[in-house]
């Protein structure tokens, strides 16, 4: 009697334990579905001298049915001095919580390839950080969604290390929500 209660007691806890280590080791999936949409909005350029270069740009963010990763299109003018400026970059968030950026220093210096690395997703906020080819710049930056009524607030900050100096591009968009 005595060794079958034991026995059911081990049982019990081995099975505790698989239960919670399986259920630690599932990650989230990333679910990019809210995101989906068409933006449009104010991107601003904040220089390493706090220098404040305006600009106009739009955002379409293409998700597939599954929400499971998303696509950032941007595309823009920058304007210096009365003179305008195109402006355009992609962000690819994978399934596999990849981000790839097509133009990991946005134009600050000669375009050098794209640039991948990880990114990590809570609630509506995606937080990433990829690594240039140059050894001397990092890339860094959030997503965040804002719903409200009937219309959705894109938050992307984009934030650049070159050589020491500090490129800040925030960009504030309102798109509609899907009905």
């Amino acid at each position: 009697m005595k060794t079958a209660n034991r026995v059911r007691m081990v049982a019990g806890l081995v099975t505790a334990a698989w239960l919670i280590a399986t259920a630690s080791a599932q990650k989230k999936t990333p679910d990019f579905s809210e995101f989906a949409g068409r933006y449009r909005g104010q991107l601003g350029l904040i220089t390493f001298a706090n220098f404040v270069l305006p600009a106009s740009s739009n955002i379409r963010v293409k998700v597939p049915r599954n929400g499971r990763s998303a696509v950032f299109f941007f595309s823009g003018s920058l304007i210096i001095g009365g003179q305008s400026f195109p402006i355009s970059n992609t962000f690819t968030f994978t399934r596999r919580r990849k981000v790839i950026v097509a133009d990991p220093v946005f134009f600050i210096n000669d375009p050098t390839g794209a640039a991948a690395g990880r990114y990590r997703q809570t609630g509506n906020t995606v937080r990433f950080s990829v690594a240039p080819p140059q050894p001397t710049t990092t890339t860094r930056g959030f997503v965040k969604l804002r719903p409200k009524g009937n219309r959705k607030r894109l938050l992307v900050f984009f934030e650049i290390v070159d050589n020491g100096d500090l490129y800040q591009f925030p960009f504030r968009a309102i798109g509609r929500k899907r009905r």
